[in-house]
């Protein structure tokens, strides 16, 4: 299965993974600690990423830039009673758990970077321990129910410094939402390592048309199935995810017609079908967390024309803008319309990608998200 790396068990229990091997980088006040809500091995990605085996991890050279520590989710043997308890009234007990380790280990004027419930978890924690840190928690959801709850009605946004999102229209919804000064949510671009996802040297062209779609988050294989069982083309599903959830959302048929395979891939071969695909399609359910954005600029970057459920927010104006090719939510006949533009109209098609892949050089390289998070810590450091 791709997208797992491999953690010690001694770094699972501890949480910490680099905190004797990196320090502070000079003229930053306080250490600066980037809190995993998945584990994994930044220095074994970016081997990998050596080996043109797998995408480098922007976390790695903020990590380099900044001298940060790095806190991996922990092991089961380190939850407490106390955080059993607190997973009793809000989120689970290993983000309780992991909270605790980071404010544990952290010293007043320390830079937290945190995502989500893990984010909200440090500045409570912190706040009971009298700990001065100063917090940026990313979102991917800024209006889920818990984030109104714990920001809003618990008041607890006041205890993040500032708030980081991936599009314009999250940071408006979040700003309404909390009631946030414009100063304290930042917006980050959806970023993609270039030197892994890019072009083929040489395509080949396929024996038949070769569709390929992939991820978990808000899928609807559904709808994408039903688009292309009729078509006379080879479609392929890799349907995982590096941040999945159980509570995800992602339909599936009860029968997978023929022509459709779901198959896992490692990252080579997961590349590699991009880059051979006719086209790339993102079948999505209607969501206000904009799924599927990863695998719009993974396609886009490697070249390939792109099909995406045309929803509200930063999907919807690349539609507009004319780099991807929409199709009504839940549609299969626009969808398959959608296809077999793309596949009638090949020369077009190639131009649009083109398009494409230079507005992602342009607007999503993962240095320039580097660059945006090592200034949001120096800020940070400052204040």
């Amino acid at each position: 299965m791709r997208h797992v790396e491999d953690i010690s068990a001694r770094q699972l229990r501890s949480g910490v993974t680099d905190e004797q091997t990196v320090r502070p980088r000079a003229g930053l006040e306080g250490t600066v600690r980037i809190v995993l809500h998945r584990p994994f091995d930044l220095d074994a990605m970016e081997r990998a990423a050596s080996d043109d085996a797998g995408p480098r991890h922007y976390l790695y050279e903020v990590r380099r830039r900044t001298g940060a520590v790095v806190h991996q989710p922990v092991g089961r043997s380190t939850i407490s009673w106390r955080d059993r308890l607190l997973g009793r009234l809000l989120y689970e007990p290993a983000v309780w758990a992991q909270a605790r380790a980071v404010v544990r280990a952290s010293r007043d004027g320390d830079i937290v970077l945190a995502n989500d419930h893990a984010g909200f978890a440090i500045a409570l924690l912190a706040r009971l321990r009298r700990r001065r840190l100063r917090i940026a928690c990313g979102l991917t959801w800024p209006t889920h129910r818990l984030v109104k709850l714990v920001g809003g009605t618990l008041r607890c946004a006041r205890l993040i410094d500032v708030f980081t999102v991936n599009t314009a229209e999250k940071a408006g919804a979040l700003r309404e939402l909390l009631q946030l000064a414009p100063e304290q949510v930042l917006v980050e671009p959806e970023q993609t390592d270039l030197k892994f996802f890019r072009p083929a040297e040489t395509r080949a062209e396929n024996p038949r048309p070769f569709v390929y779609t992939a991820g978990r988050e808000g899928r609807d294989y559904r709808t994408f199935c039903a688009a292309v069982e009729s078509m006379d083309v080879d479609a392929l599903v890799c349907a995982v995810s590096p941040s999945v959830a159980a509570t995800k959302v992602m339909t599936v048929p009860e029968v997978i017609p023929a022509n459709v395979v779901f198959e896992p891939l490692e990252w080579r071969e997961f590349r590699d079908a991009y880059q051979r695909a006719d086209v790339v399609v993102v079948p999505l359910v209607v969501r206000s967390d904009s799924p599927g954005l990863t695998v719009v600029m993974e396609a886009m970057a490697c070249g390939r024309p792109v099909v995406v459920t045309k929803l509200d927010g930063y999907i919807g104006q690349l539609v507009a803008d004319g780099f991807a090719i929409g199709a009504e939510p839940g549609d299969p006949d626009a969808m398959r319309s959608a296809i077999e533009w793309v596949l009638d109209h090949r020369e077009e098609a190639e131009a649009m990608a083109a398009r494409a892949r230079d507005m992602v050089r342009e607007r999503h390289s993962s240095e320039l998200l580097v660059n945006a998070v090592v200034e949001k810590v120096t800020r940070l450091s400052m204040r």
